[in-house]
């Protein structure tokens, strides 16, 4: 390697090999086609390839000395019991009067703030776009999704917990590791596969299927249980879906939710929402985002940025804004 692509090629090349199988298994399988990338290099390029490459450890280093500092100014006593506030507001039970016409009929009792998750997961980007309106009615079952850290310490697995009254299957909670992308398979009770839409039976079918079942999938948000190839289209459409969750909707759900009402009372009214036991709930979930954001802001001033992160996430619109206020300081 060295004589045909020059001095030092090999030694880069071996790091290259033996670092990537350490990351993620999306990058783990374009390892060719980074060697093959690193081949069309000038020996330039190959050396400044490996700086980087000598330089990466550092940078995780310091990547993961950051995430530990965030997370322990966020793991505290404040922000723990703002979550179980929020829990325990969501798994509350208690059976509602019922009016003068359900007199004769069984009282009925509701868990939490009706539609809270559903209505989370469809006011996101990423998850938004799957949940069709054929899953509303299962998704409406769904009572929380929790992070589980796993043992290995570089995975977690995202959670959802179902309620009772879900007749769609009968797993009470389905789970997603995230980086690995593997699901969980779900236990379809008979013609209630959210992710499958059964053929119609006809006299032709009828006599050349010998009882199978025809059928094709169909989008539903449930897909992102199952388990996709590495290389496969919808891989990356379920690494957004995860990240999405992990860093947006689950610390941020009541935010989410609220989305674009800024009172409880305005919510209540625009959703018909009469029931005086779920407008204090609610009410109780808008107080609680107020403190939230209190704390999070508390948390924020806390963690020094420095002038070269700030400019490395820097957006064309803030560069413009930058770049205008340099050129009126050089002016006055």
């Amino acid at each position: 390697i060295n004589a045909e692509y020059g001095e030092g090629t090999a030694e880069a090349m071996s790091r290259l090999e033996v670092r990537l199988p350490k990351r993620p298994p999306f990058i783990a399988a374009r390892q060719d086609q980074v060697e093959t990338c690193y081949e069309h290099l000038t020996l330039t390029g190959r050396s400044a390839l490996a700086e980087l490459l000598e330089l990466q450890p550092s940078i995780d280093e310091q990547r993961s000395v950051a995430q530990k500092n965030i997370a322990k100014l966020q793991d505290t006593p404040n922000i723990k019991a703002l979550v179980q506030q929020r829990k325990a507001i969501l798994s509350e039970v208690e059976e509602l009067e019922p009016t003068e016409e359900e007199r004769e009929e069984e009282r009925t009792s509701v868990i939490g703030v009706p539609d809270f998750w559903l209505r989370v997961l469809s006011n996101s980007s990423e998850c938004g776009p799957m949940v069709k309106d054929r899953d509303t009615e299962c998704l409406s079952h769904l009572l929380d999704i929790e992070v589980a850290e796993q043992e290995d310490g570089a995975s977690v697995q995202l959670q959802f917990k179902f309620g009772p009254g879900n007749q769609f299957f009968s797993n009470k909670v389905l789970t997603k590791q995230v980086p690995s992308m593997a699901g969980t398979d779900i236990a379809w009770e008979p013609n209630q596969n959210l992710t499958w839409k059964q053929a119609k039976e006809t006299k032709k079918t009828k006599k050349t299927s010998k009882g199978g079942s025809g059928g094709k999938a169909v989008p539903s948000f449930f897909q992102f249980f199952l388990t996709p190839d590495v290389g496969a289209s919808y891989f990356k459409t379920h690494q957004r879906m995860a990240m999405e969750l992990l860093h947006e909707l689950i610390p941020n759900c009541i935010e989410t939710w609220m989305e674009p009402y800024e009172s409880a009372d305005e919510l209540c009214e625009d959703q018909g929402i009469d029931s005086e036991l779920i407008r204090s709930r609610i009410g109780k979930l808008f107080t609680l985002q107020t403190e939230v954001e209190a704390h999070n802001d508390a948390v924020h001033t806390q963690i020094p940025v420095s002038y070269t992160h700030l400019r490395a996430h820097e957006t064309p619109e803030h560069l413009v804004c930058r770049l205008l206020l340099e050129k009126k300081k050089k002016t006055y």
